[in-house]
């Protein structure tokens, strides 16, 4: 019998609609390419991928692989009107219906419009509903301050603090992170209060 997390959802392959945007899954080449601009820029590299050295394109092509396989999914973000691309939102499903989140906008300037809450509560949603996810989750950088209140923005709960993750040898700083949970009846009032 097939694990919960390696199933296929058709759902999963659908383009997740919001108000102002679209969530289309993306192929391997269009991840491959998102994953490298994210990787070459030095304000998004250590919020995303918890290390600072700029990835080989042999490392950026095995973390597309990841990204691609059975269990994790990766959507573009685009504006609806024109189609630009905005950015990449991923999740991968693990064991016991969870969803682990994962969002990238290219212009920090865009965090502060709300597309990070408007897609990522279309994603929720679509999850729980055509996946059966029970929990979500998701970790970032104690300094991104962005996407710390994204989290408490969607009613998610940090559950924990994972210290002295790595070092940043350009800033001499030591990073670690928050995780966040969203499940239980927090999940299930989310779900109500945002399906339309």
């Amino acid at each position: 019998m097939t694990k919960w997390h390696r199933q296929k959802f058709p759902a999963l392959n659908q383009t997740v609609s919001t108000e102002r945007f679209d969530l289309v899954k993306m192929n391997g080449w269009q991840v491959f390419k998102a994953f490298r601009r994210t990787a070459i820029d030095d304000d998004l590299r250590g919020s995303v991928f918890r290390y600072m050295k700029r990835p080989s394109l042999i490392k950026t092509y095995a973390m597309m692989r990841k990204a691609t396989n059975k269990s994790s999914h990766t959507f573009a973000i685009q504006i609806r009107e024109t189609g630009e691309l905005l950015g990449w939102h991923s999740f991968k499903l693990r064991p016991y219906k969870t969803a682990v989140l994962t969002i990238v906008l290219f212009n920090r300037e865009r965090e502060l419009s709300g597309v990070g809450v408007e897609v990522r509560r279309a994603l929720i949603r679509h999850l729980a509903r055509h996946a059966g996810v029970e929990n979500f989750s998701g970790f970032t950088n104690v300094r991104n301050f962005s996407s710390v209140q994204l989290y408490q923005k969607l009613g998610f709960k940090r559950v924990g603090t994972h210290s002295h993750v790595d070092f940043d040898h350009e800033t001499d700083r030591i990073m670690s992170s928050f995780y966040f949970e969203l499940n239980g009846e927090a999940l299930d009032r989310f779900v109500e209060e945002n399906d339309t």
